[in-house]
């Protein structure tokens, strides 16, 4: 099985990677799966088909280690992810071949999962705002960015986000750690985010 770590961050926080090799016949005889959704698997593209199922036996896992007993995701009317009568909050992100989930028992959770990939150059204007500008010319700090105000737009869980105007990165000295800034015309929040990389691949994940 490619799980390629669960990582307890504290007491309150629990994520894991997966690494997804396996063909999608092999996942769905996974004892560790089970389709409580009562999803149709089989109308999903391949692809999907495979984070679908790999992204279920991740949370399950990662449930096992908070003891909690996994039956399924719900997900509320902005489409964000949930955990039935849980006390941990989950997010869940997909950059093939990986699939990454996070339990967080603080409260709302949000991560992702990106490679530093040039079209974020192309579109870096559509989410840089002025005080961010300085990270374009490094596809690893537009990468990180860009995973920041993912994880923000997920902590936040609601739709109508303008990424340039709500969403605010500082990615100070360290670069592993940051501050990640939410605010529109109800809600302001300052998040502690960090920042970690696998293979390549950059993740972040509120605190």
């Amino acid at each position: 099985m490619p799980l390629v770590k669960v990582v307890k961050v504290n007491e309150d926080i629990i994520y894991g990677i997966w690494e997804i090799s396996e063909e999608i016949e092999y996942l769905l005889d996974d004892s560790a799966f089970r389709n409580h959704e009562n999803i149709d698997i089989g109308t999903l593209h391949p692809k999907k088909q495979l984070e679908y199922a790999t992204s279920r036996i991740l949370i399950s896992k990662l449930c096992d280690e908070i003891h909690y007993p996994y039956t399924g995701i719900t997900k509320d009317e902005y489409g964000k992810p949930h955990l039935p009568n849980c006390d941990y909050q989950l997010s869940i992100s997909h950059s093939f071949p990986y699939a990454i989930a996070i339990l967080n028992k603080r409260g709302s959770a949000g991560i992702d999962i990106e490679y530093p990939n040039e079209k974020l150059k192309r579109i870096s204007s559509k989410f840089l705002n002025e005080k961010e500008i300085k990270y374009a010319d490094s596809l690893s700090d537009l990468c990180k960015v860009w995973c920041v105000k993912e994880t923000l737009y997920k902590i936040y869980g609601r739709k109508k986000v303008d990424y340039k105007k709500h969403l605010h990165v500082d990615l100070g000295i360290s670069h592993d750690r940051c501050s990640g800034i939410f605010s529109n015309d109800v809600f302001t929040q300052e998040y502690e985010i960090r920042i970690e990389e696998y293979e390549g691949f950059i993740y972040s994940y509120n605190l």
